[in-house]
């Protein structure tokens, strides 16, 4: 009698116990289950971003491996596809094709891609094919006075092509346009390329400034031509010493 009281004792103090484990692993469960919808919702997601928007979350930003002749290039906060192309000798079709970038506009700081060639031959696009004629256009369509008026006409008088683009070109809106053309587009200047300001860069006005490179000096400034700058009068061509850096890019065909 004493040893099956002592047994029922023992099973009522456990049962406690075995109820706190069973609510315990309920729990467990539950927060298993959730954890685990959470992981295929976030893997949904980066599958979605990657196949329809293209962006690459898995390789964006892992180590690469380039392939012989080829370049590793680490992207720096705030630059564009196009500039990182001229920078080295080729396209940004080029690079867009070689590292399977769907839009050349979603590129990240410290993402890692190949420049094709080591960067010394330039590599033009399919569509571009070797001594065509950029596009561009046949009359000057901007304002006599404008900056954008005299960069348009000084550079076709130096080089025979007015720029292509009509419409939403003020001047901080040239680099993107001649991205969309297919002009090239550099940090580097060279005589004779466009010098395209952001807004309140330099002596730039709120919408830009645009003006002609006339010279490169050896401490790597810039000599220009211009129009319709701050602290001139209006439709008079004025040369101004501008230098290189942030907010400022070249634009060539």
């Amino acid at each position: 009698m004493t040893n099956v009281q002592q047994r029922s004792s023992l099973l009522e103090r456990l049962h406690p116990l075995c109820g706190g484990l069973h609510k315990l692993s309920s729990r467990h469960r539950i927060a298993s289950m959730i954890v685990g919808q959470v992981v295929v919702l976030a893997v949904v997601v980066m599958f979605v971003l990657n196949s329809f928007l293209g962006i690459n979350i898995f390789s964006a930003f892992a180590d690469i491996s380039c392939s012989s002749g080829n370049t590793a290039y680490t992207i720096q906060p705030g630059d564009t596809l196009g500039q990182i192309a001229a920078a080295h000798g080729t396209s940004w079709q080029a690079l867009a094709q070689q590292n399977q970038i769907s839009d050349p506009n979603l590129i990240y700081a410290n993402q890692q891609i190949c420049v094709p060639g080591n960067g010394n031959t330039a590599v033009l696009p399919v569509s571009q094919p070797a001594n065509t004629v950029p596009q561009h256009n046949t009359v000057n369509v901007f304002s006599f006075g404008q900056c954008t008026w005299w960069a348009d006409q000084r550079y076709h008088d130096l080089h025979g092509y007015y720029v292509p683009w009509t419409t939403n070109s003020d001047a901080d809106q040239w680099t993107a346009r001649a991205m969309d053309f297919q002009w090239q587009v550099s940090t580097q200047p060279t005589v004779g390329a466009i010098m395209d300001f952001q807004g309140g860069v330099q002596l730039s006005s709120s919408l830009g400034h645009v003006a002609i490179v006339e010279q490169v000096l050896s401490n790597g400034d810039v000599v220009t031509s211009n129009m319709n700058i701050y602290g001139h009068s209006f439709g008079s061509v004025v040369y101004l010493t501008f230098h290189t850096g942030p907010g400022v890019t070249f634009i060539t065909a």
